[in-house]
């Protein structure tokens, strides 16, 4: 089959994020390759998710074969920014692959019975439907706060629900309002949501479908995803939200100046912890190190509600730095009283995190 060479390594790109490089089954690895009479098919797993994508290609169909996903990327990786077709063959034991100059390069191929078959296309019911320039912005504000512990599945996930879409790890959580309202919440697997957040195009739509065996299939431009919800249940995040208003300190800043300020204190922390002591309209911050403490930068806020007395708060600079855009401004919330979270949002995000007790 004759294919535009760019378009299919920029698909395997993509696909190859989803195949672990190690795994018992060997065929894990692999990408599944299928070739009808004006596509080709590429289909990978990690067993909990399948990601697919259908590309235009001429000629001769080939049959289901698999070969090493990451060696396919390699050998398809374009030569500068010439445009070109390669032609696919497969003959069985290895899938060849041929440049418009004659260069031929060939790959091993495994039996394709042993890849995890497709699931059917019964039972599904719509869940949902958005643009997914909206979904991929969702995702990629709470996917930094998403848990990467695989002992908390629940928390190793992304919650879309119909006041917003959020994520937590239990020290930080972020959140902000979904591109859609689904009948009953939906729990993708953070993987599953990484890999979405690559493929969803600016103008492509997005439509979701949902199984009782909670299953979920996404469908957007050339691209399928299947997945399962992760055991447990997601936490009752609004609880962990305090309200705003009985936030002591709520301040307003230049996003651009905050991030500057904090990035250059953070780089003076061994343990990436800083101290942010409250002082009047301004948030004077300082390295949590011992013998650092004497280096700070003040941070004047361009409107300031302070009640009651100067105080100190600790946090890990990073929760801060994923929360605070890098333009426009940002609002920060802060509490004397012990434990209670830092409240940061900025156009309709909203980051909560947990203080650090730094002693």
């Amino acid at each position: 089959m004759r294919i535009n060479r760019h378009i299919l390594h920029n698909a395997l790109k993509e696909l190859v994020r989803l195949a672990p490089l190690h795994h018992p089954m060997p065929v894990i690895s692999d990408v599944l390759l299928l070739g009808t009479d004006d596509k080709l098919i590429l289909t990978t797993t990690d067993i909990t998710t399948r990601l697919t994508c259908e590309l235009q290609a001429q000629g001769t169909p080939i049959k289901a074969t698999c070969v090493s996903a990451k060696s396919l990327v390699s050998m398809t990786k374009p030569i500068g920014k010439k445009v070109e077709d390669v032609t696919l063959e497969s003959t069985g034991d290895e899938v060849t692959m041929m440049t418009a100059n004659g260069n031929v390069f060939r790959l091993p191929a495994e039996d394709p019975q042993t890849f995890p078959a497709e699931p059917s296309d019964e039972d599904w019911e719509p869940a949902g439907e958005c643009q997914a320039k909206l979904l991929q912005a969702a995702l990629a504000w709470v996917l930094p706060a998403a848990s990467t512990d695989s002992s908390r599945p629940n928390l190793n996930s992304v919650l879309i629900c119909r006041d917003a879409v959020v994520a937590t790890d239990g020290h930080r959580l972020h959140s902000m309002p979904g591109p859609f309202c689904p009948d009953q919440p939906l729990l993708f697997r953070s993987m599953a949501a990484t890999v979405l957040s690559h493929i969803l195009k600016r103008d492509d739509w997005v439509t979701i479908t949902k199984r009782k065996t909670e299953e979920l299939r996404l469908r957007c431009g050339p691209w399928q995803l299947d997945t399962n919800s992760p055991d447990g249940q997601f936490p009752e995040y609004a609880r962990v939200i305090p309200r705003w208003k009985d936030q002591q300190v709520r301040m307003v800043f230049d996003s651009n100046n905050l991030r500057t300020a904090l990035t250059q204190i953070a780089r003076l922390s061994s343990l990436g912890y800083v101290r942010m002591h409250i002082s009047g309209p301004a948030i004077v911050l300082s390295p949590d190190d011992s013998y650092l403490n004497e280096a700070s930068i003040i941070v004047t806020a361009l409107k300031s509600v302070h009640d009651g007395a100067n105080f100190e708060v600790g946090a890990q600079s990073k929760y801060l730095l994923d929360a605070i855009p890098r333009t426009g401004t940002v609002e920060v919330g802060l509490c004397k009283k012990k434990n209670t979270p830092i409240l940061v949002r900025a156009d309709g995000r909203l980051a909560v995190i947990m203080p650090a007790d730094l002693g």
